[in-house]
């Protein structure tokens, strides 16, 4: 039996061969990142007592910089991941992610004194001027122009996008009658209260929308080829591995996308009421499309494990529902809602500063992981806090103040993380069952 290898058993030209170089290189710079922010969760969360990191950071010895270090190794670890993906693809997205990340880099060094942005700078320097050698290399995806062509066409793509934006038009206006009736008993009525209900709405429908629509576009992405005997013909042409596994991700995600911002303008009817701005219909816009990418990512990773679309849809769907709905009760269940507790000014019962800066952190993070406390998280720090990336708030052990990071921005930097591994998974994956 052959020794199964990370190679593919298409011929490469030098050109790809080149590129695959390249994408190691971003793979190995995402998995120092990894290795970087699990050392950095290991010293200061998982320590038994609670650790001296947790109590200089509770008497504000260290301050934030250990929470700017935590979110830029994340992101910097997506952004890798994510790069090397659109490298093996020859995507020509991979210019402005690895310009925009090197810029945002460089930013972060020359005014903050970052230094951690180095690790990525300095591969993103050479990768740049490697790229900019072989600039040709890099073009629209075939199969993403082919699927958005095919589902494009027709009246069926513009009557779906019709019909929804009519339903959540109704929606919204049934939400509407529902919060003004609620009301109407008080002597004053918050116009705010009703923006911030109507978007809550809008905002929830779109994420329901996502959790269990997604998962079923990319699921028989490949399980589909191989169910309809087409995948053997696929293999026979010039088409490589990452391109095909890429364009289907991207077609699927795409036309996702277009229904996300079509209801933009619902989400934007708050602002006559009041009680929202625009900074939180950017993040949910954001955050959104950050699930999305995950969930679209995990369809098409059980989509290559397995030759039947029904098995993957059941994997990914069985995955989804342990990270929407499973993550928060055990959150809760082991936790105790301990940052949320924090935020709205709710002290952790515990007489150790170190064990309740502990739970904070960790469930800070668990509150990340998932995008429904993310975004009711989010809401309440930018009504109540008025912060957008970072805060402090009061221990109830000590009257000190803590730092702690907004969930959407870790949210983003995970999600954006855990999709580039899985697509990369995917493609070895695909390639392994094809030795």
């Amino acid at each position: 039996m052959s020794r199964i290898a990370w190679v593919s058993v298409e011929a490469l030209s030098p050109r790809e061969a080149a590129l695959n170089r390249l994408s190691a290189v971003m793979q190995a710079t995402g998995a120092l990142h990894a290795v970087a922010l699990l050392a950095l969760l290991a010293l200061g969360l998982l320590r038994p007592e609670g650790g001296a990191w947790a109590a200089g950071l509770a008497s504000g010895l260290v301050g934030d910089a250990p929470l700017f270090i935590l979110l830029g190794l994340s992101a910097n670890m997506g952004a890798a991941l994510l790069l090397a993906v659109a490298l093996l693809g020859q995507e020509n997205w991979a210019w402005p992610l690895a310009l925009g990340a090197w810029g945002a880099n460089a930013a972060a060094l020359l005014a903050w004194g970052y230094l951690p942005a180095l690790a990525l700078l300095i591969p993103l320097s050479w990768l740049l001027w490697q790229m900019w050698r072989d600039r040709r290399a890099y073009h629209a995806n075939p199969v993403t122009i082919k699927e958005l062509r095919g589902r494009m066409r027709g009246a069926r793509a513009f009557a779906i996008i019709s019909v929804f934006v009519l339903l959540m038009g109704a929606f919204t206006v049934l939400l509407y009658l529902i919060t003004l009736s609620e009301l109407s008993g008080l002597s004053v009525v918050e116009t705010g209260q009703v923006g911030r209900t109507l978007f809550r709405g809008v905002v929830a429908v779109e994420l329901a929308l996502i959790v269990l629509v997604v998962p079923a576009l990319t699921a028989g992405a490949v399980s589909g080829e191989r169910e309809r005997q087409t995948y053997d013909l696929l293999t026979t042409t010039l088409l490589p591995t990452p391109t095909f596994l890429l364009g289907k991700m991207v077609a699927a995600l795409g036309y996702m996308a277009l229904l996300v911002l079509a209801a933009i303008p619902l989400q934007a009817i708050s602002f006559l009421f009041g009680g929202i701005s625009q900074v939180e219909v950017i993040l949910s816009v954001v955050g959104l499309m950050a699930t999305a990418l995950l969930l679209g990512a995990l369809g098409l990773f059980f989509s290559t494990t397995t030759e039947r679309t029904l098995v993957a849809t059941i994997r990914v769907y069985i995955f989804t529902l342990a990270l929407v709905i499973g993550l928060p009760i055990a959150s809760n269940v082991l936790l105790g809602g301990a940052y949320g507790f924090a935020v709205n000014g709710v002290g952790v019962v515990t007489s150790d500063v170190g064990r309740e800066v502990g739970a904070i952190y960790a469930d800070m993070l668990l509150t990340s992981l998932n995008p429904v406390t993310t975004a009711l998280a989010t809401q309440s720090i930018l009504v109540n806090q008025q912060a957008l990336l970072t805060f402090n708030v009061r221990l109830a052990t000590t009257g000190e103040l803590l730092p702690v990071i907004a969930p959407w921005a870790l949210l983003v930097a995970f999600y954006v993380a855990a999709a580039g591994g899985l697509l990369l998974a995917a493609v070895w994956q695909m390639r392994r069952r094809s030795v």
